[in-house]
């Protein structure tokens, strides 16, 4: 474990973020904004995990037991929010709260991954990266950055992550796959989303090419 036990803790509205991502983060509330404050001016590690109901209040019973050590690595002050760019880490589990004014502080214990590297991992990776190319293809929206590191060649365990946080699921869906820490467990439900949205996809560009087909062909007789 690279960082403290004990953390700031940011609570998300709207779902986790992943290890081996980046992203930038929103927030307004005073609570949240402090801890950041606080992350910033010390070492940079902060605890996000999402919210168990994302309209109520900052509170220690509205929080998931497992989040992500992120690093903050820039701030911006907006007027009345702060835009925050956060690398995820590591997977970790909130054990205890430990302060609650003028921020929350917990103690954090790192959840290791499983890994078995056998045929059907590898079966699994190299079909999660062509459904996700096909994806693109079919018109996803994508940050070039992942399909870099993507077409690069990841392991297992961070190519999960990086296609995890771009999947079009709901934030349960997501923390579920945040909360699994068998890795080929976790390929098999990245697979099993990335199939269904490849359907949807699909069936969406089909609907598009008959449409601009028919188009086409009253333009000509115009």
């Amino acid at each position: 474990m690279n960082f403290p036990t004990n953390l700031p803790i940011t609570p998300l509205r709207d779902g986790p973020v992943f290890p081996n991502t980046e992203t930038i983060l929103v927030f307004g509330r005073n609570k949240a904004v402090a801890a950041l404050e606080a992350a910033f001016r010390s070492d940079r590690y902060i605890f996000v995990v999402p919210q168990k109901n994302r309209d109520g209040d900052i509170s220690t019973d509205n929080l998931q037991s497992v989040g992500t050590v992120c690093q903050v690595r820039h701030i911006l002050q907006a007027d009345n929010e702060i835009n925050v760019l956060v690398s995820g880490v590591a997977r970790g589990k909130l054990e205890n709260i430990l302060a609650t004014e003028p921020y929350l502080i917990g103690e954090i214990s790192e959840l290791p991954e499983t890994f078995e590297d056998d045929e059907e991992t590898q079966a699994l990776v190299h079909h999660i990266t062509t459904e996700f190319q096909n994806s693109i293809k079919l018109g996803k929206n994508f940050d070039f950055t992942v399909l870099m590191k993507i077409n690069d060649g990841m392991a297992p365990g961070p190519l999960t992550d990086q296609i995890a946080a771009t999947l079009d699921i709901n934030a349960l869906e997501k923390q579920q796959l945040l909360e699994e820490t068998n890795v080929k467990a976790r390929l098999k439900l990245v697979s099993d989303y990335m199939s269904k949205e490849l359907k949807v996809l699909e069936l969406e560009w089909k609907i598009s090419s008959q449409a601009q087909a028919k188009f086409d062909r009253t333009a000509k007789q115009n």
